[in-house]
């Protein structure tokens, strides 16, 4: 039964529609599950004026030749199928632990960066 038919079924055979909305929100509530994602190793690097080109190698490497990565004055551009985004100098670019036709890498903030991953060592 969907939520809204649930609250009509309610209120016709109880009257009291607040009362019982509450209770079958507790009700739903109560079913809900706690998940923590799953641990993946990434391979990623931080872009930085100084190994700029040599990240573009690496990952002009992996893209396939009609989707290579591009530089500009910011850092990097990355083709994606919603359109290029930018991994600029400080973010890290990182390389997608499950890759698709459209997307091989991704940029990341670095401070995002930091709460999210740590070295494996």
């Amino acid at each position: 039964m969907s939520f809204q038919k649930d609250i009509k079924i309610i209120a016709e055979l109880f009257g009291n529609t607040k009362k019982y909305y509450y209770l079958y929100f507790i009700k739903t509530v109560n079913t809900m599950k706690t998940f923590r994602k799953k641990p993946v190793q990434i391979t990623a690097v931080q872009l930085t004026h100084e190994n700029l080109q040599e990240v573009l190698v690496w990952a002009n490497s992996i893209q396939p030749a009609d989707k290579q990565v591009k530089e500009s004055e910011a850092g990097l551009l990355i083709p994606t199928k919603e359109g290029e985004m930018l991994c600029g100098f400080g973010d890290y670019l990182i390389k997608e632990p499950f890759p698709t036709d459209d997307r091989m890498f991704y940029p990341c903030k670095a401070d995002m960066f930091d709460l999210t991953y740590e070295e494996v060592k």
